[in-house]
Parts: C-alpha cells; sequence; structure tokens
C-alpha cells in the first residue's frame, strides 16, 4: 500500500477548478488520503506555489490534524472548532486557506499539497504559525530519506502528477500537484 492523496474535487491531469480559487468561492478544496505509514500519530498539510513571480508562495496550511482523519471536508476551518487543527498564516498573511491567483499574463501555475504523516501527536501548541515554519517543523521530526518533492509530470502545462513516497516506518511525505492556468486579477500568486 501506498501513502496516497487525492482530491474528489480535480485530479491526475486536470485544473483546479474556479470554485477554489480568489476568482471563485476561495474556498478550500475537499481532500482525502489513505494508507498512511503505521505509527502516524497527527498530519501536517500545506499548499504552495513554486511559479510565484517572488518565489514560492505558500497558501495554506494546517497541522495537528488528527491521525484518525482521512479527510478534510471543503472549506474546513470554517465554522465551530471541534479539534485541536492549528492554522497555518498564508503569505497573504490570513489563517485561513487562499486559493490559488497567477498573475495575468504569468503562465501556467503549479500548486503543491504536501501531506506529512508524523511521529508526534502536536506539531506545535501555537494555534498558528507561519506554513513555511509548518513545513521545516515537520521535516525536523524524524528522518526524511528522499527529495523534497519525489514526482515530476509530463507535460506540467495541461497535466498534474500524485506521486507517494513512504520514508520510514513512522514518517511519510507524499505530494499531490494540480496545475492552474493563469486567471485575470492583480493578486500575488
Amino acid at each position: 500500500m501506498v501513502f496516497k492523496l487525492t482530491s474528489p474535487a480535480f485530479g491526475e491531469g486536470q485544473p483546479i477548478p474556479v470554485k477554489y480559487t480568489c476568482d471563485g468561492q476561495n474556498v478550500s478544496p475537499p481532500l482525502e488520503w489513505s494508507d498512511p505509514p503505521s505509527g502516524t500519530k497527527s498530519f501536517a498539510l500545506i499548499v504552495e506555489d513554486p511559479d510565484a513571480p517572488s518565489g514560492t508562495f505558500r497558501h495554506w496550511g494546517l497541522y495537528n490534524i488528527a491521525c484518525d482523519r482521512a479527510l478534510l471536508p471543503e472549506d474546513i476551518g470554517h465554522g465551530p472548532k471541534t479539534e485541536p487543527l492549528g492554522k497555518g498564516v498564508n503569505d497573504f498573511g490570513e489563517l485561513d486557506y487562499g486559493g490559488p491567483a497567477p498573475p495575468k499574463g504569468h503562465g501556467p501555475h503549479h500548486y503543491h499539497f504536501k501531506l506529512a504523516a508524523l511521529d508526534i501527536e502536536e506539531l506545535s501548541r501555537s494555534p498558528s504559525m507561519p506554513v513555511a515554519d509548518i513545513w521545516k517543523a515537520a521535516r525536523s521530526n524524524g528522518t526524511w530519506n528522499g527529495p523534497d518533492r519525489p514526482g515530476t509530470t509530463k507535460d506540467p502545462a495541461i497535466h498534474s502528477g500524485m506521486t507517494g513516497l513512504e520514508l520510514s516506518l513512522l514518517k511519510g511525505f507524499l505530494l499531490f500537484e494540480s496545475y492552474l492556468l493563469c486567471h485575470d486579477n492583480s493578486r500575488p500568486a
């Protein structure tokens, strides 16, 4: 079995629907995962755009995701808090999901949905931390035996790739990569 991350809203070779972008409702997409490594005690998730003009732009981060979860519903994080889910401060300066918004004329952008299976129950007790710090903390927890992004795609303009890599018995990492063609708006990537 392979640790796998998917979305029922879009998949390999499909663009991110406008609903999940700044041009649409700007709600987080539903995500599902399966077969985390044995010994997983929590998960951390980030979404980033490495094609942003100013360098990698972080759109979303969640941590302290309970180990018994296998999905995040659409628009998670709104409504009453039912678990000690930590939220990352994205590069828009917000605690919530900030959907894709590539600058006009900048070409296709790749959005990396990264999920880490952690061997600790709490990555941080802070209710919020910068998205970049979430991934640094996740990477420092345990041994990493592989590259940061273990997959590529055939044609980045039209394909998305999905890959999983189990890094140890207690920690896993995977990447679900999807793409969005440029939309006309002036918000940063």
